[in-house]
């Protein structure tokens, strides 16, 4: 006969058996996570289910261009992170400063080869209007609108120097110039003359503009290139426009030498001209 006791302890242990939670059987289900610059959700969803069903079943939506980090037709097969990337629009202005530019004036008392600033340039100043598109806060694109002009830019004057002390310091001024990069201005075709009264129309050391004649000083068709505009020329060296001709048209340059040898030894030739700014 069981004693009391004994029936106690097994009705205690049959009702902590009843107590104990059924053990499921139920796979785990894939977590979404959905996260964006100010917020982060996470939800499980059922194995296979697609991206935009999953995040349309929270009520979550993208508004005008967002997009998120994986396509709406992925299925989720396991945990995912889904970042959500948001698109927006702003209207930007900018300023900018314009280049100034320079214009040249003959500099009577600076030697050949050198230049004076006569007056400092001043640079322009626009306002730039921009659209810009920015993604989660950063800009990625810039789109230029229009402008608005808020100060005209002022050329800075530059001083050529003509002076020329001597026929041999003229010559070291041309070739100590340093040759330009890039390529040439002008394909022309050059004469050399010399200080003879049948080459300079009887007045061998006065120049159109009245500038003395001497190497470096060459005659232009004013009409291609501007009166007092610094030159190098191939062969020749640094130079200045300084003086015309009346055979003088188009693409034709007249180089001076001191003498008559130089001249011949040059003669008439093909040169390559840079306009120097």
């Amino acid at each position: 006969m069981v004693g009391l006791s004994a029936l106690l302890i097994f009705s205690l242990q049959v009702a902590q058996g009843a107590r104990r939670p059924v053990q499921s059987q139920e796979p785990r289900k894939p977590v979404i996570t959905v996260e964006s610059t100010q917020t982060r959700h996470s939800f499980a969803v059922s194995e296979a289910t697609l991206v935009g069903e999953a995040l349309g079943e929270q009520g979550i939506r993208l508004e005008g261009k967002d997009y998120l980090s994986v396509p709406l037709e992925q299925p989720v097969e396991s945990d995912l992170v889904v970042r959500v990337h948001h698109v927006s629009e702003e209207t930007l202005t900018e300023s900018e400063t314009t280049p100034y530019g320079a214009t040249f004036v003959p500099a009577y008392d600076v030697p050949l080869g050198q230049r004076k600033t006569v007056v400092a340039g001043i640079p322009g100043e626009i306002e730039v209007a921009y659209l810009a598109t920015k993604v989660d806060g950063q800009i990625r694109e810039k789109r230029r609108l229009g402008q608005t002009v808020r100060r005209q830019p002022e050329p800075a004057v530059v001083g050529i120097g003509v002076l020329i002390a001597s026929p041999d310091e003229a010559v070291q001024a041309s070739l100590a110039f340093p040759h330009p990069e890039g390529p040439p201005t002008y394909e022309m075709e050059a004469t050399a003359y010399c200080p003879l009264p049948e080459e300079t129309d009887g007045d061998p050391w006065s120049t159109s503009v009245g500038l003395r004649s001497g190497y470096g000083i060459v005659a232009v068709d004013p009409q291609v290139i501007p009166y007092y505009t610094p030159l190098y020329i191939d062969g020749y060296g640094y130079a200045v426009a300084g003086d015309t001709g009346g055979a003088i048209h188009g693409k034709r340059i007249d180089v001076f030498f001191y003498g008559y040898q130089e001249t011949v030894a040059f003669g008439r030739r093909p040169i390559e001209v840079w306009v120097l700014k």
